[in-house]
């Protein structure tokens, strides 16, 4: 009995370490856009953070940084701090770019501390289906407020196409904006969010929430986020169609998502020549490219587009990253930095194969929607600490992790129902 409560005040601190994280990226924002004003989505604006907003921020991240420690501190205590072998290749990135930034500002933040810590509890976490799942639920929960706000409060939650470069909206004249500051920060979160949806335990409320989730993303009008979303999701069926009925020749429509994911974010860069495709981004990426010939090796640090984007003479106002996972790196962290990405992606589907063949449809969906949001967002730096890095970070260590370590934490006797969407003959 003392084993099992150990085991519940460990699985505690680490939920209490994400949960607070989801805070950290909701809460601030909130009290930002109903007491405040949210900011103008584009840089060389003056924004200023509300007191209460700026305090909330500070202790949040504080928390983070406390739960984690303290979580790190629980396990080495029991002696049960793993460091397994996929632990370097997850710090790697960040490791790129903290010394690109060093190099360049002379500064490491605290939150290369925050993303050390979160790789090392997911690596020490027995039962990873049930910290997927609570970020499933945290998931739902920003969906449902968000979509509750943009009917009670839309002068708050939603926003006009005026603050789009394009009009996008799918539902109405407006986009969902909900706790965040844009539609695309919003749609980020929830794209990333819904494999781990999949992993609510009943079946009911899985499709339930699926459909609130998938409603809240459609109503961001965030295009990429509902590509990778939908991606995500067509590459859980077709594993579940392959594995547990047999329909191998779908096989080869899965070897081809797999293959093209990755060279399509580099390919969208190479062929776009018209400034204004994709919503400005055409423009980004030409100004990004001439930039990094600068700096090749080890690019300008983390800081370098909120940096050189106060005037919009030297990019587009919208640049307040590259809006490409590869660009993005590029300019942060060199060549070094796109060695380290392509090293995390590429392990990361070769896992996402491994784990679709052995029935974990949850966690082999995840690295396809994070890849996919890459083509036209970047969904971390692998460095700064926000909005996004709740999902982005846990699920990146997962996604990393071995296929045996997920169904190791397995109990004796469980039901498909505990472990949906997992092949039966697992465990």
């Amino acid at each position: 009995m003392s084993t099992e409560l150990a085991y519940v005040r460990r699985v505690r601190v680490v939920d209490a370490a994400i949960f607070f994280a989801f805070c950290y990226a909701f809460v601030p924002p909130l009290l930002q856009v109903t007491l405040g004003a949210r900011p103008v989505a584009q840089l060389g604006e003056v924004f200023t953070q509300i007191p209460i907003s700026a305090a909330a921020q500070a202790i949040l991240q504080a928390l983070v940084v406390i739960t984690t420690a303290a979580g790190i501190v629980r396990n080495a205590l029991r002696r049960n701090l793993q460091v397994p072998d996929w632990y370097w290749l997850y710090l790697l990135p960040c490791v790129v770019v903290s010394i690109a930034s060093y190099f360049a500002d002379g500064t490491v933040g605290v939150s290369v501390i925050v993303y050390a810590l979160v790789g090392l509890l997911v690596a020490g976490y027995e039962e990873p289906p049930k910290l997927v799942r609570l970020i499933g639920f945290l998931t739902v929960c920003v969906a449902t407020v968000s979509i509750g706000m943009g009917l009670l409060a839309p002068s708050i939650a939603l926003m006009s196409q005026a603050g789009v470069p394009d009009a996008k909206a799918l539902i109405g004249e407006t986009l969902l904006v909900g706790p965040t500051y844009h539609p695309n920060n919003l749609g980020q979160v929830l794209a990333l969010g819904i494999p781990t949806v999949l992993a609510i335990k009943k079946h009911s409320r899985r499709i339930i929430s699926l459909l609130v989730v998938g409603f809240a993303l459609v109503w961001t009008g965030s295009r990429t986020g509902i590509i990778a979303g939908c991606l995500s999701l067509l590459v859980c069926w077709l594993w579940h169609a392959v594995v547990r009925k047999g329909a191998g020749v779908l096989r080869p429509v899965l070897s081809l998502i797999y293959l093209s994911v990755v060279p399509i974010g580099v390919a969208i860069v190479l062929v776009t020549t018209d400034p204004a495709a994709f919503s400005g981004r055409g423009y980004i990426w030409e100004r990004s490219l001439e930039y990094a010939e600068r700096s090749p090796l080890l690019g300008f640090g983390s800081q370098f587009y909120y940096d050189v984007s106060q005037s919009r003479e030297s990019f587009g106002a919208l640049a307040y990253h590259g809006h490409n996972i590869w660009v993005n790196t590029l300019l942060i962290s060199g060549a070094l930095g796109i060695f380290a990405l392509l090293a995390v992606q590429a392990v990361m589907l070769v896992r996402s194969w491994r784990n679709g063949g052995a029935g974990l449809y949850m966690l082999c969906a995840w690295p396809i929607s994070f890849i996919c949001l890459g083509w036209l967002e970047s969904p971390t730096n692998f460095y700064s600490f926000s909005y996004i890095s709740w999902v982005a970070w846990p699920m990146i260590a997962f996604s990393l992790a071995r296929a045996n370590q997920h169904v190791a934490g397995r109990p004796v006797g469980a039901t498909s129902d505990a472990y949906p969407f997992q092949s039966p003959q697992i465990g």
